[in-house]
């Protein structure tokens, strides 16, 4: 196929390999960095990227500007000062990247724009929705992103725009081409001028050289191309047709030859399930922990549901005790509060004082015998001090005058009798002041003769109404177990 031009195609096909080579080492340094004026650490922002969460349509902050290049001719990786990044870690223009450090105490890195300290929340974004086909690339917070390769025949940043592949074209000298049209191995063609009068183009001894000896042009198969445009070794041009879709010419990384060249899963910001390769075929991006549900390529849970480490669970029931409040919580993730079980509640005792009618209550069930109480027995349940979970501590108070007990939630209560002479002896629980946790009513009386008495028993409420007490409403709300 080859026999009219062996060897002037093969240096073609050479001095191409070579290009191509040396424009990937040069110009893959393209990238989607952070701001060129970073936000400040208090929280303020860069023009270009605003705090926290850069939604559909924002703009994140890209350093298109080329890399500095070594006296060598070698990339120079940019510091976190000349990227203007505070912290995180940033694309450093030479395909790697550089750690820029944390952010004060109270700050985030990102929270203030790209690697950006401050205030405000940040969610990074993918290379999709950052639009960047290939390279690293900034995440918009304080991260990077790796968004894959380039075909072969492709450089990233090679048409100017950072992280997005393109073909870089050659020049005649590039190819090493004096004379007629060939093909810029980007589908376009360059006319590199005229031989002397006296020379053939081609008559040089290879394509595109110029000499006295005799040229045939070449064919399309002869120049081994499938589609597009290509020289044909003596100053003319060949046109070598189209390709199927979803084949592109050039696609699959060689010129003049059709081809595709499948996407990636990173590329496109899919981290589960299956989606087009843009090649005809399907890629598998992998699976969700957990029972989370694969939404549009992103693990996650449907709507009504939340996420509870790597699990989905109903609105409205708890993940953890944060969700709960007061004395309930999140016995299992998935269900809703419950009330705690530990600590246990502490019994409280009654003991009646025949002389003087006094009930006393306490914790101990020896306190009040020891005084010369009659023990009545348990009479409801309370929680032991300090007072939390909203409850409030049950104050007990003695008229040393007297001997009656009084027993108060109320703390202006408390402070009356105690400025009227009433010795405050502490408390002697944590009771509720609703029906919390199947809580029952603690009932407070009075005799007409002064004394007061409280129960959590109806029955004996209701018995001690119809000997002439007075009912005055709750003291509280108590339970009647453990």
């Amino acid at each position: 196929m080859m026999g009219r031009y062996p060897p002037s195609l093969s240096m073609v096909a050479a001095t191409l390999v070579v290009v191509v080579s040396s424009c990937a080492s040069t110009q893959e340094d393209t990238y989607a960095g952070p701001p060129t004026s970073a936000g400040k650490g208090d929280g303020s922002t860069s023009e270009a990227s605003a705090p926290g969460d850069a939604g559909a349509g924002d703009t994140v902050s890209v350093d298109g500007s080329a890399s500095e290049a070594a006296s060598d001719g070698g990339c120079v990786p940019k510091t976190c000062s000349q990227l203007g990044a505070q912290c995180g870690s940033a694309p450093d223009g030479c395909g790697g990247t550089v750690p820029c450090g944390d952010c004060p105490a109270g700050q985030n890195c990102g929270g203030g724009g790209t690697n950006a300290c401050g205030t405000s929340s940040c969610t990074p974004k993918t290379c999709a929705q950052l639009t960047a086909s290939c390279g690293i690339a900034s995440d918009g917070c304080n991260d990077t992103v790796t968004c894959g390769d380039c075909p072969a025949n492709q450089v990233c940043g090679g048409g100017g725009v950072p992280n997005q592949c393109a073909c870089v074209p050659h020049s005649c000298a590039d190819l090493g081409a004096e004379c007629g049209t060939i093909a810029d191995g980007c589908g376009g063609t360059l006319s590199c001028g005229d031989c002397p009068t006296g020379q053939n183009c081609g008559g040089g001894g290879a394509a595109n050289k110029c000499g006295t000896a005799p040229c045939v042009p070449l064919s399309c198969a002869d120049a081994g191309a499938q589609c597009g445009h290509t020289g044909d070794g003596c100053g003319g041009l060949l046109s070598c047709g189209t390709c199927a879709s979803p084949q592109t010419c050039g696609g699959g990384g060689v010129s003049n030859v059709c081809g595709c060249t499948p996407t990636s899963c990173a590329a496109q910001g899919a981290a589960c399930g299956v989606i087009p390769d843009n090649c005809g075929g399907s890629l598998p991006c992998g699976s969700c922990p957990g029972n989370q549900s694969c939404l549009s390529g992103v693990c996650g849970c449907p709507s009504g549901q939340y996420l509870c480490g790597s699990n989905c669970i109903a609105n409205g029931t708890c993940c953890t005790d944060s969700d709960c409040s007061g004395l309930y919580v999140c016995a299992t993730a998935g269900q809703s509060c419950s009330c705690r079980t530990s600590p246990s509640r502490v019994p409280i005792y009654r003991s009646y004082f025949a002389s003087n009618g006094d009930h006393f209550l306490s914790p101990s069930q020896t306190e009040g015998p020891s005084a010369g109480y009659v023990d009545e027995g348990i009479r409801f349940y309370d929680y032991a001090g300090p007072c939390q979970w909203g409850l409030h501590p049950f104050y007990r108070l003695l008229n040393a005058a007297s001997g009656e007990h009084f027993y108060t939630q109320d703390t202006s209560e408390r402070d009356t009798l105690v400025n009227l002479g009433w010795k405050l002896e502490g408390d002697i629980g944590c009771i509720a002041d609703s029906a919390v946790c199947s809580a029952v009513t603690l009932y407070r009386l009075v005799q007409p003769g002064g004394k007061h008495m409280f129960t959590a028993d109806p029955a004996e409420r209701d018995s001690l109404v119809a000997a002439g007490w007075q009912p005055e409403g709750q003291a509280g709300f108590v339970w009647s177990g453990k």
